[in-house]
């Protein structure tokens, strides 16, 4: 899993995105990519909360306490 910010070309020059986005690989083996936040220090909390999310998903638990409600607001949730 990694933290980063995607760079691209405005006007021939070098720019750095605004958002950090997450990298990941799911309970398959997939890799995804999401976007974050724009502060480094949320994104990194989300990329914890993902990956407790993933490791739930390959062990058939469920999530409990506040990883529960965090599952609940990504739409994971009925």
């Amino acid at each position: 899993m990694s933290v980063f910010q995607m760079t691209y070309k405005h006007n021939g020059k070098k720019k750095t995105s605004r958002v950090w986005r997450i990298e990941f690989r799911d309970h398959t083996g997939v890799r995804r990519r999401v976007s974050g936040y724009r502060d480094k220090n949320g994104s990194e909390q989300l990329e914890r909360i993902i990956g407790q999310l993933v490791a739930c998903r390959c062990s058939g638990l469920l999530p409990e306490g506040d990883l529960a409600r965090a599952h609940q607001l990504q739409g994971g949730g009925s």
